[in-house]
């Protein structure tokens, strides 16, 4: 029954009918099969620690892959139970998005991004900037004194505007120039590895990394900066870069990398004791780290431009009656590690808050169909905690962030650790346990997460049995 798709209901009225249909008698009624049902299952001895866990990857996973999907419960047994209050707190401050993308003005990224290629979306052929576009593109990039080497750049390419279409090997680049993302998702690394110092060594000291003593060094870029390297194989001539890229490579560089303090410990609220089925969340072997925080970018931030920039909510009108799903996480391995009710619409703030209240450190990555605008969300509230991490969407879902930068892009990436990840465990997860949707859809909200967790407890162990054969 545990893996069926029959509700209780159903499963005792096919149950009565077969037993009538062989003995004449009557069975077990409704009430006290599911009273009986309701008292095994928590008798059960079961280490859910353990069974919410992966051998492989310990108490703190490395690698990450979430999502949401519609498995709802019905949304009055949610009323009047209130959230965690962190207003009293010292404010956590973040960076400011604007302060993170490479063209803060929304106009001067449009018409580069026409300039590199792109315009309308009904037309398929690059339509060149009109003369005016042009005087306007570079007169809104003027006003930034760190677009001074982009302009420079722009002048030389386009013959002083003589030709108003960059050519096919500055477009990939400037398109992700062009995009409202954070500079850092084209150089997703962690602060210890060396591709900064390489980049700098090509840019300051001329050094050429295709020349094959420095072999070494080529791969470190292709495996760890490959939209970097990419851009200077296709602009070098001769093993070496125009004076003007090197000067727009060292801001795009400086860009990357904002330093923000870290908060501390009294700016969180308590951590929640890790009782089961008590919480709307279950995560048994990720115990809560600390509780919620007051941060800044909750207060300040304006309605109109949080929907269009930053949460993102995915457009849904939902159920009439039932809340919005639960949220999942998976590690590499395919271990389910736990999940949470939503009570609003999938958003940003779900993995973060999960992320952030339950790993002492964060994962190297993290792996999600919305990962755009949560990579956006926790340079916004939590950058340095979020500072070793790479935010990748998932191959599936990526045809749709037409948008955004392409370091997003799990298939940029060509190293073993990427290329080697199952980007869709939690679809096939979660298409799993859909299953139970009927079953779990009126329980109460500690019923709803002991039969889910009771399920994925059984999918987890089959999981684990095939680690530990192999």
């Amino acid at each position: 029954m545990v893996e069926g798709r029959n509700p209780l209901a159903a499963f005792h009225r096919a149950y009565q009918q077969k037993f009538q249909s062989l003995s004449g008698m009557d069975t077990l009624q409704l009430p006290a099969l599911r009273l009986a049902w309701n008292g095994f299952i928590r008798l059960l001895d079961i280490n859910w620690e353990k069974e919410f866990s992966c051998s492989k990857c310990g108490t703190n996973p490395d690698i990450i892959v979430c999502d949401g999907t519609s498995l709802g419960l019905h949304k009055q047994l949610l009323e009047g139970i209130a959230e965690e209050d962190a207003s009293h707190l010292p404010r956590i401050y973040g960076t400011k998005h604007v302060d993170r993308v490479f063209i803060p003005n929304q106009q001067a990224r449009k018409l580069l991004l026409q300039f590199a290629g792109m315009s309308s979306k009904s037309r398929q052929d690059p339509v060149p900037l009109t003369r005016q576009q042009y005087d306007h593109l570079v007169s809104l990039l003027n006003k930034f004194s760190h677009l001074s080497s982009l302009v420079t750049v722009i002048q030389r390419i386009s013959k002083n505007g003589t030709d108003l279409l960059a050519p096919l090997n500055y477009r990939s680049f400037l398109q992700d120039l062009s995009r409202n993302t954070p500079t850092c998702a084209l150089l997703q690394v962690i602060e210890t590895s060396p591709v900064r110092h390489i980049i700098k060594e090509i840019i300051i000291n001329g050094l050429d990394p295709f020349q094959s003593c420095h072999s070494n060094k080529l791969q470190v870029l292709q495996e760890d900066a490959p939209i970097i390297i990419n851009f200077m194989k296709s602009v070098m001539r001769n093993g070496s870069l125009p004076k003007d890229v090197r000067s727009l490579l060292q801001d795009v560089l400086k860009k990357t990398k904002v330093l923000c303090p870290l908060a501390s410990e009294n700016q969180y609220l308590p951590p929640r004791p890790n009782v089961p089925f008590r919480d709307f969340s279950f995560f048994p072997s990720l115990p809560q780290v600390h509780g919620d925080g007051n941060y800044s970018a909750d207060k300040n931030r304006d309605r109109q431009t949080c929907r269009s920039t930053e949460t993102c909510n995915k457009l849904s009108k939902g159920h009439p009656t039932l809340s919005p799903g639960v949220f999942t996480v998976f590690c590499e391995h395919r271990v389910c590690l736990g999940l949470e009710i939503m009570r609003e619409h999938e958003s940003p703030a779900v993995p973060f808050k999960i992320i952030t209240k339950r790993f002492e450190r964060a994962p190297s990555v993290v792996i999600y169909d919305n990962c755009c605008k949560l990579h956006q969300y926790c340079m916004n509230r939590e950058p340095d905690f979020f500072k070793n991490t790479m935010f990748l969407v998932d191959k599936l879902h990526w045809a749709n962030h037409t948008g955004c930068s392409t370091g997003y892009n799990m298939k940029t990436y060509k190293t073993k650790k990427i290329t080697t990840l199952n980007s869709q465990i939690c679809e096939q997860g979660n298409a799993v346990i859909s299953r139970l949707r009927s079953q779990l859809a009126y329980m109460l909200p500690d019923n709803f997460i002991l039969h889910a967790a009771l399920f994925l407890s059984t999918t987890n162990k089959k999981l684990r049995d095939n680690i530990k054969i192999q």
